[in-house]
């Protein structure tokens, strides 16, 4: 199985632009994706409201999961980090679980995968 098909639920093509055709340097970046992540900070933003801090860590998880390629998550992260900018926390309320665990799934899964290499 080729590394392209082992990460199929991430935008390959998309990444390698960020990873200068590097499929060494894009798992390193995997690697980091999943140590670095960011769901205890996230979720103490969250607990705290402190939304400054939790729109400068959803910034974070646009930026890194576009890099990866998880194009969704980015967009995900996007609006909750715009509905902070835009002082609609509602948003946040609603849709923090749901968010959180879209990336703890993407997270377990990346780190899944990385293990079978």
């Amino acid at each position: 199985m080729t590394f392209k098909e082992k990460f199929s639920y991430l935008d390959y093509d998309a990444a390698m632009q960020y990873v200068a055709e590097s499929e060494d340097i894009y798992k390193i970046i995997l690697e980091t994706y999943v140590t670095d992540q960011r769901l205890d900070i996230l979720n103490q933003a969250f607990a705290e409201k402190d939304w400054d801090r939790y729109r400068i860590e959803a910034h974070g998880v646009k930026s890194t999961s576009k890099t990866i390629g998880a194009n969704e998550l980015s967009e995900e992260a996007k609006k909750m980090e715009f509905a902070v900018k835009e002082d609609n926390i509602q948003i946040i309320i609603e849709h923090h679980e749901e968010f959180i665990k879209n990336y703890r799934d993407l997270v377990d899964r990346i780190m899944f995968d990385l293990k079978s290499l």
